[in-house]
């Protein structure tokens, strides 16, 4: 438990010494990303049963443009400027029955010091014998859930995938300024 808390503690003070520099790169947070999340698995989990209509081919782009799609959306200056106002707690970490371990965070806003703080839920895995963030729930709603919802009707929508594997990529990589096959 330690260790996973020692681990969250450390991304927190990543991004937040990132989101404080005077020109943050989107780069940096890709960087984050790819160093504590395990991107690969929350694609996979992502795309779901859906995935069973992609080739090996489709599938491996798609968690490509997933990863940088994850960097452009949380690389906005509004979310960047969320973490240069905030100061945060480690509360606790648990074992989950599923073996994950389940990390909470406090996050107060300094320009709101009477608000309630926030809670935020780190699902850490262990990969390659190192941990890595497989989930974050803001407030009991699961980013990974509601990625999977998000991915789904994109996938399911007639004028974005209509269902087509091909036609989503294309739509995902137009939308995320990614080269079709890059």
């Amino acid at each position: 438990e330690e260790e996973a808390k020692s681990f969250v503690e450390n991304l927190i003070k990543q991004g937040i010494e990132v989101a404080n520099k005077p020109n943050p790169q989107p780069n940096e947070f890709g960087e984050l990303l790819e160093k504590y999340f395990v991107t690969h698995e929350i694609a996979n989990f992502v795309l779901g049963f859906h995935g069973r209509e992609f080739t090996t081919d489709q599938k491996n782009q798609f968690r490509e443009i997933f990863a940088r799609r994850l960097v452009k959306i949380y690389s906005t200056p509004e979310r960047i400027n969320t973490f240069k106002n905030t100061t945060h707690k480690i509360e606790s970490a648990s074992k989950q029955i599923d073996g994950t371990m389940q990390v909470k965070t406090l996050f107060t806003f300094k320009d709101s010091p009477n608000s309630e703080p926030a809670k935020v839920y780190w699902k850490v895995v262990k990969k390659d014998n190192e941990l890595r963030i497989f989930d974050i729930l803001f407030e009991g709603i699961s980013q990974l859930f509601a990625m999977r919802s998000e991915y789904g009707a994109i996938f399911t929508s007639e004028e974005k995938g209509n269902k087509n594997p091909q036609k989503f990529l294309v739509y995902l990589e137009n939308e995320v300024g990614v080269a079709a096959g890059a």
